[in-house]
């Protein structure tokens, strides 16, 4: 799934500061056998339980604490995921910014296209055919 993702969007976000760190995830966040992407590859692919948040919960998942520890810092740096503590509870929670979210509906906007023309441009080649 990243391989195709890193396809789609380096062409599009390419020159993001993002996409050049580059972000170990370890075994256990990543399933089983642990891989290397970069940080926007990692954003865009993880992006619906950043939406909504991580906690820093000490029950976490080893998914949802590398979220939370590893990646969710340095989206802050860029101003793409904010930290806020939780009245009455004990953790505290990060979620995606609304530059963040300005950002992912930017990606979407643009593989929309970058598919609408692909389409269009085999239906011109059926045509003709």
């Amino acid at each position: 799934m990243l391989a195709s993702l890193e396809n789609d969007v380096f062409p599009i976000l390419g020159s993001t500061p993002i996409s050049d760190i580059r972000a170990p995830v370890p075994d256990e966040a990543a399933g089983g056998k642990g891989f290397t992407s970069n940080l926007l590859m990692l954003f865009i692919s993880m992006r619906d339980p950043l939406t909504t948040g991580v906690t820093n919960q000490s029950n976490n998942s080893a998914a949802a604490a590398f979220m939370y520890h590893n990646m969710a810092p340095k989206l802050a740096a860029h101003g793409l995921m904010e930290n806020e503590k939780i009245a009455g509870v004990r953790y505290r929670r990060s979620f995606v910014s609304k530059r963040g979210l300005e950002l992912l509906a930017y990606y979407d906007r643009t593989k929309a296209r970058a598919k609408h023309a692909a389409v269009e441009i085999e239906q011109e080649t059926d045509v003709k055919v």
